[in-house]
């Protein structure tokens, strides 16, 4: 809760294993605060409390998709719309330089009016990174073939992990 502003916000704290710099962490998180997109869930703050980083941001009432897809099956008609919505955010994040590596239902939240956000890039690249970061695998079951042998991933990554979510929302199902 911001006492300052009176609101329910998201902090995310990132594991200690996944830092390696925490300037490097709060250099990244500074670039994808600067996203300014109706699709993408907005950074509010970030910063290191003793020796702890974190991230504030909107806190989406909605939940996630992995949370909707648990519950009733979406219709095709909110599957197509909340897919393109995000495909939408990664659009525009692509175009800014970030590649989010980890593109799953989890990390898709609907706000109060039922729309689809893109959040948690926690592990995202940037093409005008600066420092190093712990590798990590993101989420094998929507990882594009490239990123799961470890080699780099971009655009092209989250478009496959993309379009993976998209038939799971459609069919209940991963396609293998």
């Amino acid at each position: 809760y911001d006492t300052e502003l009176q609101r329910t916000v998201a902090v995310k704290i990132p594991k200690r294993s996944r830092l390696q710099s925490t300037e490097a962490f709060l250099a990244e998180a500074r670039r994808v605060a600067k996203l300014k997109h109706d699709g993408i869930v907005p950074v509010h703050d970030v910063g290191v409390e003793n020796d702890i980083c974190f991230i504030v941001s909107e806190f989406l009432e909605g939940g996630s998709l992995a949370d909707r897809l648990v519950g009733r099956k979406p219709t095709r008609d909110e599957a197509i719309r909340w897919i393109s919505e995000v495909a939408d955010a990664l659009e525009y994040a692509h175009l800014h330089g970030i590649v989010h590596r980890d593109v799953k239902p989890a990390n898709i939240l609907l706000d109060h009016h039922g729309r689809a956000k893109l959040a948690d890039f926690g592990i995202a690249q940037s093409t005008m990174k600066t420092g190093e970061f712990a590798p990590s695998l993101g989420t094998l079951r929507y990882m594009s073939p490239e990123q799961a042998r470890g080699e780099p991933a971009d655009h092209r990554s989250d478009i496959y992990s993309l379009g993976l979510v998209l038939h799971e929302t459609l069919t209940g199902q991963l396609p293998y």
